[in-house]
């Protein structure tokens, strides 16, 4: 049926994804807890290290900023004053004394390294499992635990980036201590030696990192149960791909409907016997339920399980709601870890929000970067519509730490051939925008067909960091290689990168829900000398974010797109139209009066009293004639109280009584009718 539209693009040399893990480790190794002894379910414990002897490990670095072995009493940095590892070990851990990994101002990643080999000759042909603990906070950095069969070439099974970024506005440092525990396949045991290293390093393109140190300690090598499968990516439309799983977080009522689902998922087997009569099934719950099953298949020890695909198609009919889709991995053997075996993912059926990223906007981390005006940093989602739409608006998340205010960037829609179907105008970044929540843009309404669509936000000029989320199912530990689990890449620099997903999110038309007491305040200045007036917005009300459109329609074919309007030579109305993301509208008239020749002679006929006021007035006619038209005017230039009358030449006196004015200063504008003359005075009401 539907082939998911992410471009997969290869990582560029120098980065590498950010691969998922849960906090706490599977039950099948080693547990620590403080004082006490080391406990473990498996008596083959192949190698542990407690750090006691700095001759296990070489290290770089030592006798500068890098990684050490030392004691409790030695184990304070500059952001951990006086806090260690809580660790069960006792004396010893490693400790690694912040610095910049990498980057300008160092050349070498500093890295502590096993000195001599670990024997495991006695399990070279099956899994293993790498256990460690750790404490520590992140920023612009990575930790990473490595292994190698000759120490030259390294494999990653885990780093610290599913922590988040630790600065004023989140995040916050591990657990003290947390543990990993690394499933390490046949494909990588595979040999009679085996190293460990943990690595310090700066993932991040063009973004300096500070290191705020990090704790290891207790390191096992430990063999694997006999039974233990486990997923390690699942996806939906079509089988797991190499370089992304396909989901979607929020999908339009009339996409959903229409959609033909079916789901995959890979997994390992991580034990020690062959798993026979291995499938998935694969469940519904929530708005409605429903079951699937995947054929039956033999999984030998390491070997990964690429094929569990459901041939029925799904596609949800009970309406707008939450449906829970569940993978679940099971055998015909009872598997020693079950836990491993599932993973849920919520779809949000809505009104109109197409999004990748669950919804809603929660600051699980930020990303960003600043465009250079000829380079600019570009963000993409793919999206597939499976029936005809019309996109209407984009949405996006920044950060509120780290954005700047006055950032330009720009938002688009691009078919499968990356040709431009529409874009919002360019905006520069200002504080309404920057909310740590989706803030919609709208664009020209696009009517699209069916088919691969791209979603795409390109930064010009100062940084704009986005709120992002880990992947809606992170995979429980997967196989080194497995591949990445996202669907928004990133461009800058003439490289191209496979990212965390950031909030993005299409929306499409729909019938909106609008406020009819939607209102706009505007403020009029006449400058009767010079012969012009202007109208500048002062306030919307009523409608949804702080994002519009303006159209504003006035005399002799007058027409503008900004928000406020200035060098008008026309007396008359005009007439503003406010549009949000939504498609709502609010509309205000302003009414120009006072442009053209003033006459002293009639302001010298008229006069106010009692100025100030209470409330209620009166304008005296001395020695005029003809048609006058009477506006009082409040100081935005709304029209509050008009009068239409005609003077014979006497004196005439016209009353204002009731129109319960608030205290301010008011404009009275005599236009007499018959020669266009205009008289204009100011009244005090207290």
């Amino acid at each position: 049926m539907i082939a998911g539209g992410a471009s997969a693009q290869k990582v560029s040399q120098g980065y590498n994804k950010d691969f998922k893990k849960k906090q706490t480790g599977d039950e099948q190794v080693y547990n620590f807890s403080q004082n006490a002894s080391r406990v473990t379910s498996y008596t083959d414990t192949i190698w542990y290290d407690a750090f006691d002897d700095p001759n296990t490990w070489a290290i770089n670095n030592q006798n500068n900023n890098g990684w050490e072995i030392t004691t409790a009493a030695q184990g304070s940095t500059w952001y951990f004053a006086n806090t260690d590892i809580q660790s069960t070990s006792g004396g010893n851990f490693a400790l690694l004394v912040p610095d910049i990994p990498n980057g300008n101002q160092s050349a070498t990643n500093h890295t502590i390294t096993t000195a001599t080999a670990i024997d495991i000759s006695a399990y070279s042909n099956q899994n293993l499992v790498l256990t460690y603990e750790k404490y520590g906070a992140r920023f612009l950095d990575t930790l990473k635990v490595q292994v190698s069969n000759d120490g030259t070439n390294w494999v990653t099974l885990d780093n610290n980036t599913d922590f988040p970024l630790l600065s004023t506005a989140g995040g916050s440092v591990t657990a003290n201590p947390a543990s990993r525990d690394l499933f390490i396949p046949i494909s990588i045991v595979n040999g009679n030696n085996l190293f460990i290293r943990f690595e310090w390093d700066a993932d991040h393109p063009t973004q300096p990192a500070i290191g705020y140190g990090w704790f290891v300690d207790d390191v096992g090598l430990f063999n694997v149960p006999t039974n233990d499968l486990a997923i390690d990516q699942t996806a939906w439309f079509d089988q797991v791909r190499l370089l992304y799983q396909w989901y979607y977080g929020a999908m339009p009522l009339e996409q959903a409907e229409t959609d033909q689902i079916t789901w995959s998922a890979t997994f390992t087997n991580r034990g020690n016997a062959t798993a026979t009569g291995a499938n998935l099934e694969l469940s519904i719950s929530g708005q409605e339920t429903a079951t699937f099953n995947t054929t039956a298949q033999t999984v030998a020890p390491g070997a990964l399980a690429d094929s569990a695909f459901t041939s029925t198609v799904w596609a949800p009919t009970a309406g707008e709601g939450t449906y829970t889709i569940t993978w679940n991995i099971v055998s015909d053997s009872v598997d020693a870890i079950p836990g491993n075996n599932s993973v849920s993912q919520d779809l949000v059926v809505t009104d109109n929000e197409f999004s990748m990223a669950p919804l809603p906007v929660s600051s699980a981390n930020i990303r960003g970067k600043g465009g250079t005006g000829t380079s600019a940093y570009t963000l993409s989602q793919d999206y597939f519509f499976n029936a005809a739409d019309t996109i209407t608006s984009l949405g996006v998340a920044f950060d509120t730490e780290w954005s700047n205010v006055g950032a330009s960037f720009q938002l688009s829609i691009l078919d499968n051939e990356d040709q431009l179907m529409t874009a919002s105008e360019i905006y520069l970044a200002d504080e309404c925008m920057i909310t740590d929540d989706m803030v919609y843009f709208p664009v020209p309404e696009v009517a699209i067909e069916p088919g691969n669509y791209q979603a795409r936000l390109e930064v010009f000029s100062d940084s704009l960091f986005l709120v992002t989320c880990q992947d809606p199912i992170p995979p429980i530990e997967p196989a080194p290689g497995g591949g990445f689990f996202s669907r928004t890449t990133l461009s800058f620099g003439g490289s191209n990168f496979i990212e965390d997903m950031v909030y993005m999110t299409i929306r499409t038309k729909t019938t909106p829900n609008c406020n009819p007491n939607a209102n706009v305040a505007g403020l009029i200045d006449v400058d009767v000398e010079a012969g012009v007036a202007s109208v500048d917005v002062l306030d919307v009300t009523g409608l949804s974010g702080c994002v519009f459109t303006y159209d504003w329609d006035g005399p002799a074919g007058f027409s503008d797109d900004n928000e406020d309007i200035d060098d008008l030579t026309e007396n008359g109305i005009y007439t503003i139209v406010v549009t949000d993301a939504d498609g709502c509208e609010a509309t205000a008239d302003f009414e120009i009066i006072g442009l053209g020749v003033e006459d002293n002679m009639l302001n010298n006929n008229i006069s106010l009293f009692p100025n100030p006021t209470k409330g209620d007035f009166n304008l005296q006619f001395t020695e005029a004639n003809g048609n006058y038209t009477v506006n009082v005017m409040n100081a935005l230039g709304q029209v509050v109280a008009t009068r239409n009358i005609t003077v014979n030449g006497s004196a005439q006196t016209v009353e204002f009584n009731g129109l319960n004015l608030d205290k301010g200063i008011y404009s009275v504008s005599v236009l007499d009718t018959d020669n266009g003359a205009v008289a204009n005075q100011k009244i005090v009401v207290q």
